[in-house]
Parts: C-alpha cells; structure tokens; sequence
C-alpha cells in the first residue's frame, strides 16, 4: 500500500480524487491478507499514519499540517464525516466471516482441515488456541469471541444444542423462556438459577 500511496503523491489530486483512491484502492489491497490474519495494532497505526500523510499531502521528507485528527475524518459518514473504514473493525468482521463459513458449511475442505487439526472433538466455538498453533488459526480464534457476541442458537428437536453452555436463544434473557417439549424440568430450573 505504502507504494501505491507514494505513486498517487505526484499527481495532482482534488480532495475527492484521494478519497475514491484510499477508500476503493488502498483499503482494499490489504483485504484479502485481513481476511485470514489478525493486523497487529502497530502495523494499522502505521497505515492510518499513510493514509493520513496521504489525504494531508504530506511527504516523508517534509511534515504537512494535519487539520484534523484521522479518527475524525474517518467517523462515519451520517455524522458529517468521510467515513473512511476502521482497518481493525474490518479486519475482525472479515476474520469472523470465515468462522462463520466453517460454522455453517462443514463440507468446505478449509472447514475440515481446521476441524482436523485444531477441534476434532468439538465445535469451532469452544475450540481453544494451544501452544504451537498458526498464525491462521490464532487469527481466526480472536474473532470467535465477537461473533459469539451476536450469535443464537435455534432450539429444534434439541439433539445438539447443550443449554446448560448458552444464556440466551434468540435473544430471550432465561432459559425459562425457551418452550420445548424435550426439557425436563431439572435442566430448565439448574439452567435458570445459572443465569
């Protein structure tokens, strides 16, 4: 990214132009990467610092005035601002996109290779990252805890789904809520005096 931002410096851009290239062109060349490695903070410090010694037109030789902090810039757009994506945000929502690839489609050969080697006998949601994992994995592991944030179970005949682990089912607060013919009364109370 870091040449392509020193190519467009040369060129004679309107604040419009170097919007459509940060947010079309530089933000997308580190997509694919994102999508399967967790950026450090340093390393997305630095290209914010790229983007806005860009978008400023200043040069690693000479040190231009930064009118406004980059955090504001880069807010959203309904606040006035140009909405310019938050590269950890999109890092962990494309990481949490192939967790949740591998959650919903097991016959994806990456699904059964991740399987293999780091959940055997579990779900990718209570797999844990032991000494000596990959990057890949440890990358995709870090986003399981925002996707399970989101996540809910859909109670059916109740074969696969341990209710003792999960505080809620489609967003109900208790146990106690869920209407299901195959729940004795011993799980539904041990499970309310739980939550």
């Amino acid at each position: 990214m870091c040449k392509k931002l020193q190519s467009w410096k040369d060129k004679m851009l309107s604040f419009v132009g170097k919007e459509v290239l940060l947010k079309f062109v530089a933000l997308a060349l580190p997509s694919y990467a994102m999508s399967v490695f967790k950026l450090s903070a340093e390393l997305c410090k630095e290209l914010y610092g790229m983007m806005a010694k860009f978008w400023w037109g200043g040069d690693s030789r000479e040190k231009k005035m930064h009118w406004k902090s980059w955090a504001d810039i880069s807010d959203v757009k309904g606040k006035g601002r140009l909405g310019f994506r938050d590269i950890q945000c999109f890092n962990t929502a494309l990481l949490a996109k192939q967790v949740w690839r591998m959650l919903t489609n097991s016959n994806l050969l990456v699904s059964k290779m991740v399987k293999g080697r780091y959940f055997p006998k579990s779900s990718i949601l209570d797999a844990q990252v032991k000494n000596g994992a990959s990057w890949i994995w440890q990358s995709l592991h870090s986003s399981i805890g925002m996707l399970e944030s989101e996540l809910r179970k859909q109670v059916g005949n109740g074969n696969t789904i341990a209710i003792w682990k999960f505080g809620r089912f489609d967003g109900s607060k208790t146990a106690a809520q869920v209407k299901s013919p195959h729940l004795s009364h011993t799980i539904v109370h041990m499970t309310k005096s739980r939550i």
